[in-house]
């Protein structure tokens, strides 16, 4: 048989391999009370958003062949309507008319590129509270901000510390969790702490964090005739090889943080904007333009929650060739059905522990 049928064969095997795991996914926004509405994620090529009838319909883009792909309709108020609607790299049409109805039903739109980028945010009204907003710039004055700040680090570590048991045992991971131990007792008992020293204990908890990722084997089922690039039989290190952003990934694992990472902003940004809050004024992260420096401070304590998913995901599969793709730059990008796996796991990740923060 010709190889690039049987490539298209593994491609369109491992495609519905994921889409069938992200269904298996406790996920089904229909089976959760209005309070627990879950997103819908689109993907793939033709994808398409209209408006009929005064209904909202959604048809899902098709990513294999063969392919079914999914439909759904909402009408206006349906208590079972999705918390957001996220696109991940897709090609198809959406109308005016589609962003009108999402707004007036309050569905916010969210569009990731293939290297989880966040793209845009659309129909999240934005309407700061004026008193709020005045209690988050008095804090950073009275230095209750970076009092703030420590316990969202602090809680970080605590996170970092419960992801680390998921690993096998080593010397250099109990050598992580008791600097994670040390440096929570630190930041806690210290009357002050400088910026430039929280930058220190935050450097060297990752250094050791991370450092304990780096020699977990990778599962991989390959073919005699099937090649990945030296470093991906293991997890390796967070930071690319290509340039200085970890944007730019060239590992699995680096490219599936990427879309969850996304996905962790933009959920953090959309219950910061609902609680009346200025986004861009920070505890610590500094104010540039365009910077979302508050989301950035809060995201702290839960990118360990979502390391954790992404790792256990890693450790549990076995992968295939068919599961990415790397561009001529030399970057890894997802296949699609993966990447919708990735976003519906950091979609379930809870934010009420991160409500009310200063």
């Amino acid at each position: 048989m010709d190889q690039e049928v049987i490539d298209g064969h593994e491609w369109a095997q491992r495609l519905e391999y994921w889409a069938i795991k992200s269904r298996q996914n406790p996920f089904n926004h229909r089976n959760n009370k209005r309070r627990d509405r879950r997103p819908i994620i689109i993907c793939g090529h033709g994808a398409r958003l209209q408006i009929e009838r005064k209904t909202l319909l959604i048809q899902n883009g098709f990513t294999h062949f063969p392919h079914v792909r999914e439909i759904y309709r909402y009408f206006p108020g349906d208590p079972h309507l999705p918390s957001r609607i996220i696109i991940i790299d897709a090609s198809g049409s959406i109308s005016f008319a589609v962003l009108n109805w999402l707004a007036e039903q309050g569905i916010p739109l969210v569009k990731l590129d293939w290297q989880g980028n966040l793209l845009c945010i659309g129909n999240a009204a934005y309407s700061a509270d004026p008193k709020l907003v005045a209690v988050q710039r008095n804090s950073i004055k009275s230095g209750a901000a970076q009092q703030e700040f420590r316990k969202l680090i602090a809680e970080k570590f605590r996170n970092s510390i419960k992801t680390l048991g998921l690993l096998p045992k080593s010397p250099i991971k109990l050598e992580a969790i008791n600097y994670l131990n040390s440096a929570i007792i630190e930041l806690s008992s210290r009357k002050s702490i400088s910026s430039d020293q929280m930058l220190g204990i935050e450097g060297q908890a990752a250094v050791c964090y991370f450092a304990v990722w780096r020699e977990i084997p990778l599962k991989w089922k390959l073919s005699k005739k099937e090649f990945i690039p030296q470093d991906w039989d293991k997890i390796g290190p967070r930071r690319s090889a290509i340039g200085k952003s970890n944007r730019n990934a060239r590992h699995p694992l680096n490219a599936m943080l990427n879309y969850a990472y996304a996905l962790l902003h933009n959920q953090v940004k959309m219950q910061i904007i609902a609680e009346g809050r200025d986004p861009t004024i920070g505890l610590s992260h500094s104010q540039v333009k365009y910077r979302d420096a508050l989301v950035l401070d809060r995201m702290e304590p839960l990118r360990p929650v979502v390391d954790g998913l992404v790792l256990e995901l890693l450790m549990k599969e076995t992968l295939t060739r068919a599961d990415f793709t790397i561009t001529k730059e030399g970057f890894c990008r997802l296949n699609p059905q993966l990447a919708r796996k990735v976003v519906a796991m950091t979609s379930a990740v809870p934010m009420s522990n991160l409500k009310d923060r200063t």
